[in-house]
């Protein structure tokens, strides 16, 4: 913190009212208590009480605390320290990090303004082309407008009910399923 190195205070403020809520009570309703919930039914009941009791003990005793701890730390210090702006920039050596980054995740040498200017080329190459789309089917209006009217219009509307996008989804999955193995070497499951 006295370094710089923080979260923007926008960002904090969001994450205090989260901490606020892992610091309630009762036990029983904390979100650290779900395992008790839904203990498996072949625990004896024996077991059952024991594990009931130590586990609302350490969420009463431990956990609450800790979120509540964490929660003023956030609200009175943390915030105080925070940043009025935003984006890595700001911080202390913030763009050299941030091209550190570009390099590290992607397979590009170029500066973060040649890529928002590369994005910027790309968005007004393809606004040019939803113009020309636009023209060639005569539609009168702005881009906005015909974003709607694509939007809108039932007969680009191919379903009619939730399932049958993914039945449709399910059916492009199958039809791919042979090709993938073919084409990667490791596949999700």
């Amino acid at each position: 913190m006295t370094q710089g190195y923080v979260l923007p205070k926008a960002l904090i403020k969001k994450v205090i009212p989260q901490m606020a809520d892992l610091a309630k009570l009762p036990v029983e309703d904390h979100v650290f208590y779900t395992p008790i919930k839904r203990m498996p039914e072949g625990f004896s009941p024996a077991d059952r009480q024991r594990l009931t009791v130590a586990y609302a003990d350490m969420v009463k005793t431990k956990i609450i605390p800790a979120f509540q701890n964490l929660h003023d730390f956030l609200a009175g210090e943390y915030l105080a320290a925070g940043r009025d702006t935003s984006g890595i920039a700001a911080i202390p050596n913030g763009k050299e990090y941030y091209q550190f980054l570009i390099q590290s995740f992607t397979t590009t040498d170029l500066s973060a303004e040649e890529i928002f200017q590369l994005g910027q080329r790309e968005v007004q190459r393809l606004l040019n082309e939803m113009e020309k789309l636009k023209g060639s089917i005569g539609f009168r209006g702005d881009l906005r407008a015909f974003f709607e009217h694509v939007r809108t219009r039932s007969e680009l509307m191919p379903f009619k009910q939730p399932q049958q996008v993914i039945d449709n989804f399910n059916a492009i999955h199958q039809r791919m399923q042979p090709s993938l193995k073919k084409l990667f070497n490791l596949i999700p499951k």
